[in-house]
């Protein structure tokens, strides 16, 4: 059997055939036929999703590649494939509760194909039949509202290529430049003091814009859509943006939240807003709630008593730090309601 870059088979008259009937994918399933298919969506928990037109196809997280299961490849490996082809195998047919068949697909079954019975057989001075597919760019990455760095040094872990960090406060931005150098990246992370309604890139620059916790500060749906320009065709945004988990809630939480911040939306909205202002809609998670208690309440307490410390018979200090336990109450009252949810998206020509 040959192997193949993904992409190859995709179009071929054996492999459509094998993807004509359910009959004909059971077939490709005793026979151990490597197929393709183009993955629609990656599904919250990122499983990939494939349509036969008559009948859906999921590849499981855990069969999207080799080392996801063991954590040696990251989940970008899966969420990289929307709307690219996928190679996989047929495993099984499932039913659902309401008795439609769905067949359960494996790429990491047809990795480990092409491994051992190509791969592992090659050895050093062997020439082989190869043809350049693309020219991968190092990229250019933004981190917008980047704070300190945290999350910006830990993408560079991740990426290749040039990533600027923006935040308003000079502070933040020397902070940021000082643990880049720690580091051991400053050659190519770099922060840069300047606002995100106003941003120093030229239109196309980028492959990525990325920004945790701060979309809200211009607005979900004016982030979209201003900073789309900056990215090159198919580039991504990846954001966290707060979200309500259900259609109807407690009313002082949404009195609190509506007050706060307007734009809070559930989540199917918010994914519609994306896919308005140009752009696919990849993949959306719900950060977990320790990200809440252990990253971010938590956190404050120290730098609470300092503030307190500093301004001590403030007022206005002592009637603000109130609020910041506020929020920390209604949380813990209410989180089944709402919390930050990440979203992925690519650019997509309008």
């Amino acid at each position: 059997m040959k192997f193949y870059p993904e992409g190859h088979l995709i179009d071929t008259f054996e492999n459509r055939a094998a993807m004509q009937s359910p009959a004909s994918l059971s077939e490709a399933m005793r026979d151990g036929t490597i197929l393709e298919a183009r993955a629609v969506m990656c599904d919250s928990k990122h499983n990939l999703i494939v349509d036969f037109k008559f009948m859906k196809g999921i590849i499981p997280r855990e069969e999207g590649a080799i080392g996801i299961k063991d954590g040696t490849v990251r989940d970008i490996a899966i969420i990289s494939r929307v709307n690219r082809p996928v190679c996989f195998q047929v495993q099984d047919f499932i039913r659902d509760e309401y008795g439609r068949i769905t067949a359960l697909l494996s790429r990491r079954a047809a990795q480990e194909k092409c491994r051992e019975e190509y791969i592992r057989q090659l050895t050093p001075g062997d020439v082989i039949d190869a043809r350049i597919t693309h020219i991968e760019p190092f990229g250019v990455f933004a981190d917008i509202g980047c704070g300190t760095g945290g999350q910006t040094l830990f993408l560079a872990d991740y990426v290749k290529g040039q990533i600027t960090g923006i935040d308003l406060f000079p502070d933040f931005i020397e902070i940021f430049n000082e643990n880049a150098v720690k580091a051991n990246c400053a050659d190519r992370v770099k922060g840069i003091t300047g606002s995100m309604d106003n941003l120093p890139f030229q239109n196309e620059e980028l492959d990525l814009i990325w920004s945790e916790g701060a979309i809200y500060n211009i607005g979900f749906e004016r982030g979209l859509n201003e900073w789309r320009r900056y990215l090159k065709p198919g580039g991504y945004i990846a954001v966290s943006e707060s979200s309500w988990f259900t259609d109807e809630r407690p009313a002082e939480i949404n009195d609190f939240w509506v007050n706060a911040y307007p734009e809070i939306d559930t989540i199917p909205n918010q994914v519609a807003k994306i896919h308005k202002a140009g752009y696919l809609p990849v993949a959306t998670f719900i950060l977990p709630e320790n990200c809440w208690t252990e990253h971010y309440f938590a956190a404050k307490i120290e730098a609470q008593k300092i503030f307190l410390h500093k301004y001590a018979g403030n007022k206005i200090a002592e009637e603000f730090s109130s609020l910041q336990f506020d929020e920390e109450e209604l949380y813990s009252k209410y989180k089944a309601f709402y919390g930050y949810t990440f979203f992925i998206a690519k650019k997509i020509e309008q």
